[in-house]
């Protein structure tokens, strides 16, 4: 009985690996087709195609941050108000990862608590690792964060790492809440 062959890769991902091939042959070598086809239209977007919108953007800007109030406040206060608002956790995450807890400004400073060793975040990344999936996800991470810190990259990557741990949570929240609001009005 003959038995019907099978692909050890599905057809979805046969065809995202043509379409990233496709995409990766043209990026670098889209300009030399271009020239060879004398298509030189396709790498360069036809001025007569943009929309003049630069003056009305320009105005509304400038109306908005010059001009805008809602009775009590302006926007320019309203977007200040906003930041400050994201800026507590993300200063709370930066001293925990980054600098510590400071006491004062420039060379007055007093740290009162150093910022987290690398040693508790790299047990901290691979137990996190363990929980989401499995040792090997714990140790490709623990295997990243310790190559951050033996080449010397540990200070702006906790710099990062404080950013994501603020930006993460508030993306899925407004994305929540935009999806929330999209499915009750339908």
């Amino acid at each position: 009985m003959i038995q019907r062959l099978r692909w050890p890769i599905s057809k979805a991902a046969m065809l995202w690996l043509a379409v990233l091939v496709i995409t990766w042959l043209l990026s670098n070598h889209g300009r030399a087709l271009s020239k060879a086809f004398d298509a030189r239209w396709v790498i360069k977007y036809p001025p007569g195609w943009r929309l003049p919108l630069k003056d009305e953007i320009s105005n509304a800007m400038k109306w908005l941050i010059e001009d805008a109030s809602f009775g009590l406040f302006s926007f320019t206060e309203l977007t200040r108000g906003i930041s400050w608002l994201i800026e507590q956790p993300y200063n709370l995450a930066l001293a925990l990862f980054a600098d510590g807890i400071v006491e004062g400004y420039g060379l007055d400073a007093i740290q009162i608590l150093p910022p987290l060793s690398w040693i508790f975040v790299i047990a901290l990344v691979i137990s996190l690792g363990h929980f989401a999936k499995d040792w090997w996800l714990a140790s490709l991470v623990g295997g990243a964060f310790f190559y951050l810190a033996v080449f010397g990259q540990w200070e702006s990557a906790m710099i990062t790492l404080a950013s994501i741990i603020i930006a993460v949570p508030f993306g899925v929240g407004g994305g929540l809440l935009r999806g929330i609001l999209f499915l009750v009005q339908f």
